[in-house]
Parts: C-alpha cells; structure tokens; sequence
C-alpha cells in the first residue's frame, strides 16, 4: 500500500481474509458527481480524475495516521461493522458450485452422453 500505518500494521491479503483476522470495521467516503460537474473541468476528464486520485491519497495518507477520514473533508464518519464470515461467504461459492456440477449432471444425462459444455448454451 503506498501509505503508511501507525496502528493497523496488518496490510489486508486474501489469506488474512481466509483466516478471519481481517479487520472487520469498513469505512467508505463516497460523493456522487453531475456529468456536466466533470465535463466542465477546467483541465478536462484527466484533469478531474486526477484531482481525484491526489484526494484519495491524502485520505489514505490520514487514514493511515488517525485511522478514520477527516471529518472536515467528508462529513461526520459512519462505520459500518462486516457482517457474515468468511466461512459463510465459503459456504455459498460451495453451494453455487455444486448447483453447476449437478445441472451438468442432469443435461449430460439427458442429453444421452452429449458434452455439458455443448448443450450449456440451450439452457441459458
């Protein structure tokens, strides 16, 4: 991560995901922009989204020191709590993918012996 951390020295990987020891607060910052807003940047789109990327480092940057956004910058902060487990999220991906295999099984049986991947397209 291109920022530093002073108190979540933890960086984020999939495998401390896997494991649970993920943090499990979220915080956003979200904004919604016009059309007209963006196109009528003085430097155009690339200008925009540059102003963009330099605030989003910034916010990162502090986020890093304070562990949350400056209120100042984006409003009173809302934290969202993760629900669920990484377990659960298992879980489904399991089911989902043991609901293909057993549609595979059907058309291959109905299809008498005829390639899954062949008759697939008809069903979707």
């Amino acid at each position: 991560m291109g920022y530093s951390r002073k108190v979540d020295v933890l960086v984020p990987t999939v495998s401390t995901f896997i494991m649970g020891t993920a943090s499990k607060r979220c915080h956003l910052d979200s904004r919604k922009f016009s059309y007209h807003e963006i196109k009528s940047h003085p430097e155009g789109v690339e200008g925009w989204l540059d102003e963009r990327w330099e605030r989003k480092d910034g916010l990162m940057h502090s986020f890093g020191e304070e562990q949350g956004f400056p209120a100042k910058e984006c409003g009173p902060g809302d934290v969202t709590l993760v629900q669920g487990s990484v377990w659960q999220s298992l879980l489904a991906v399991a089911f989902n993918l043991a609901l293909w295999v057993c549609l595979a099984v059907v058309i291959q049986k109905k299809t008498e012996n005829v390639s899954f991947w062949e008759v697939l397209p008809q069903y979707l």
